[in-house]
């Protein structure tokens, strides 16, 4: 694998060196004439790869990752009597979609995938703060009278963090990953309105209104490679293929300040479910590189048709040609997202199975995992 990797190191900084400084896509070998783009036309490519594709792909990445980051403790119980521990992990993502790309003066890219995922792990935990000082209140015990509304029982504190590193591989994907996960958050929960028995004490049972805000910090660092095979069907009208490797490296930082409502039903025991919504005050950077390097050559060439097919790639004596693109740009991180939440909990006695679902416009958001809720 390093000699492999250190192949492609070596490929890459000799047609880096070998080529003008202002160039960001060119094609390098003696197989470049029987490719029907001119130097112009690259340039061109350049920037309307930018323009239709990178500058909307590292925006849904930066969108995936604020969907991601509203999530930080769970609030399926609505309002917590004493304290709660668990872990979980939330994601958020942009649908993939395949794009047609339309480059003026080369062609057409087909099958272009595009979309956004994020996810970030959480270790957390939660406490209400009348517990914590001695003056716990129980809203489903008929005989306790209601706490007053600046009473510290209805307030609950929650803290998360989480930080480690992983590596990933997907050989039915051709996809391997390195990244970085850290976190860092907190939220404060007001109990608007405590809960009460409905009908059976646990079977029919409301569980309150709270009104929460937090602070929520996530920094991701991921080193991608992806194999993929791309067509573009030339004005000249010979289609190319062009074979390789996507290289993406992402930083981001992302701050979320989410304010939002949530009030929810307990049904047969086992079943808690809690709907609301809020809005999220967003700030950050998204940062990344993606380069792509590998064998270009036009569909009547058998011979490279042939190698591909046998899974032949990217470092081989036998390519003639080889087009390499890099890209750098900052996703813009939405500044304001409204957005509607349902969360449903498995009760098993004080352990949780729990799961959240986030919506907002053209992106979703989710959190699951365990905990103990006492």
């Amino acid at each position: 694998m390093l000699h492999k990797l250190a192949a492609i190191i070596l490929v890459t900084a000799s047609i880096a060196l070998a080529s003008p400084v202002h160039a960001q896509a060119f094609c390098q070998g003696t197989g470049c004439g029987a490719i029907p783009f001119s130097q112009d036309s690259l340039n061109s490519l350049f920037f309307q790869f930018q323009y239709q594709y990178t500058n909307q792909l590292f925006s849904d990445i930066a969108r995936a990752g604020t969907l991601a980051n509203i999530s930080s403790a769970p609030t399926g119980s609505v309002n917590l009597q004493k304290f709660t521990v668990g872990a979980s992990g939330s994601a958020g993502f942009v649908p993939l979609q395949n794009k047609t790309l339309t480059m003026p003066g080369v062609g057409v890219f087909q099958d272009v995938p595009s979309g956004g995922a994020y996810a970030i792990p959480h270790i957390f935990g939660g406490v209400n703060l009348g517990y914590l000082v001695g003056n716990e209140y129980d809203p489903y015990d008929s005989n306790g009278s209601t706490p007053s509304m600046l009473s510290l029982s209805r307030v609950d504190v929650y803290a998360t963090g989480a930080e480690y590193r992983e590596h990933y591989s997907r050989d039915n994907h051709n996809l391997k990953v390195v990244a970085g996960f850290y976190n860092r958050g907190f939220d404060v929960r007001y109990h608007l309105v405590e809960g009460a028995n409905i009908a059976g004490g646990p079977l029919f049972r409301f569980l309150g209104v709270s009104l929460g805000t937090g602070y929520h910090l996530s920094r991701l660092n991921i080193q991608a490679e992806q194999y993929q095979k791309y067509r573009v069907a030339s004005l000249s009208g010979v289609q190319v293929f062009w074979d390789g490797y996507n290289y993406l490296s992402i930083q981001t930082k992302i701050k979320t300040y989410p304010v939002e409502i949530m009030s929810g039903m307990q049904l047969l025991y086992v079943l808690s479910l809690s709907v609301g919504g809020g809005v999220t005050t967003n700030s950050g950077y998204a940062d990344m590189n993606l380069t792509r390097i590998g064998p270009v050559y036009p569909s009547t060439d058998i011979l490279n048709n042939l190698l591909s097919s046998a899974g032949v790639n990217l470092i081989s004596n036998t390519f003639t040609s080889y087009l390499t693109m890099n890209i750098s740009g900052r996703g813009t991180i939405p500044k304001h997202v409204p957005y509607a939440k349902v969360s449903m909990d498995i009760n098993l006695g004080p352990a949780k199975i729990f799961a959240e679902g986030i919506s907002t416009r053209r992106a979703y958001g989710a959190n699951a995992g365990v905990r103990v809720q006492f």
